[in-house]
């Protein structure tokens, strides 16, 4: 189980958590946005992704327009 979590987006920001192989492969694990919290707190949220860590090597957080927001070594 990989757990993600966002601490400093924008209101409507969408992500898609794409996995990264030791083979180079790219998988989708889903897609989100954050919600506005209203009162001038900052956006945040966490997801929980269900994956065989066998093989993966990274994590890449990519917006709709195909930019890389963030991304870990696992």
């Amino acid at each position: 189980m990989l757990v993600l979590s966002v601490t400093g987006g924008r209101p409507g920001a969408t992500y898609e958590c794409v996995l990264l192989g030791a083979d180079e492969s790219r998988t989708s694990g889903g897609s989100w946005t954050l919600a506005d919290p209203g009162y001038g707190r900052t956006p945040s949220g966490a997801w929980l992704v269900p994956v065989d860590r066998t093989g993966v090597v990274g994590v890449e957080l990519v917006t709709p327009e195909g930019k890389v927001w963030a991304s870990a070594p696992l």
